[in-house]
């Protein structure tokens, strides 16, 4: 069965490969899957004054936010990637974004502004910051739901299948699916990765951001040293055990430009890259 809705900023895809299920029980998980990543995006939206992850920007430096458990768990592996990568993967930068007119402003701190490094993490998923901070966690968010979809089919009883966030893309199962990865010179032109089997792949990309007046690229990551947006022409795809683990690495990647990043053998990860 294969289903598609439009979420995250994108299109998702959910196929199942269940041949011995009814019907009405493969659609009912995946409707819940669908449901579970709705609610990654609720919580973890920069563009909603009421998501968790906005609450957090506007009360964390004076109070102890509380928020969902995914919340939680997704900027404790922020702070964790931001460690092992020596602080190039920053999900502090919110403010960056804002400044350039990507994403929208719902406080405005007098403060100088923190990041990651800032925040602190409490007991009963509630969260904590010393200084003023905006993070964005749509270095990571996506990840993390097709995960969280994947989470959800297993415990239905769906043993095997592929969910597709645009790209970020998990197979779990004893299946092996084909993957391709668009060409960054040319975003209609697929090129074959080989096949994928119980592991996750995502792919970091300047492709269908806006150009600038001299016909660059935007860019949507950001060098927190600099506070510069990244306009690298080429794409960084890696391949890990987890979604959320290939979503983040691929920020690494992209802005260390190594493929042999310590990052990757320490969480069990392969890395390659398209030039344009």
């Amino acid at each position: 069965m294969i289903r598609c809705q439009a979420l995250l900023g994108t299109f998702v895809e959910i196929q199942t490969h269940n041949a011995e299920h009814a019907s009405a029980q493969v659609a009912t998980a995946i409707a819940s899957a669908f449901e579970a990543i709705q609610l990654v995006e609720t919580c973890m939206s920069a563009h909603s004054a009421n998501s968790d992850l906005s609450r957090v920007n506007m009360l964390a430096h004076t109070q102890a936010v509380s928020v969902h458990p995914g919340v939680w768990q997704v900027i404790a592996l922020s702070k964790e990637l931001y460690l092992q990568s020596d602080g190039l993967f920053n999900v502090g930068i919110g403010h960056v974004l804002a400044e350039k007119g990507l994403r929208p402003v719902f406080a405005r701190h007098a403060q100088t502004m923190g990041d990651i490094a800032d925040v602190e993490l409490l007991e009963n998923n509630q969260i904590r910051s010393h200084k003023p901070v905006h993070l964005d966690l749509g270095g990571i968010a996506k990840g993390f739901a097709v995960d969280r979809a994947v989470d959800v089919l297993l415990a239905n009883g769906i043993s095997q299948g592929i969910v597709n966030a645009g790209g970020d893309m998990r197979v779990f199962g004893a299946m092996a699916h084909p993957v391709q990865v668009r060409s960054p010179q040319n975003p209609s032109l697929l090129f074959d990765m080989g096949h994928l089997s119980n592991g996750a792949l995502a792919t970091s990309a300047n492709y269908f951001t806006p150009l600038e007046k001299e016909g660059n690229p935007v860019g949507h990551i950001v060098r927190s040293q600099t506070q510069q947006l990244e306009k690298s022409p080429a794409s960084f795809s890696v391949v890990a055990p987890l979604c959320v683990l290939a979503d983040a690495l691929t920020k690494i990647f992209m802005l260390s430009g190594n493929a042999h990043h310590p990052c990757m053998t320490h969480y069990q990860a392969h890395a390659f890259q398209i030039s344009a």
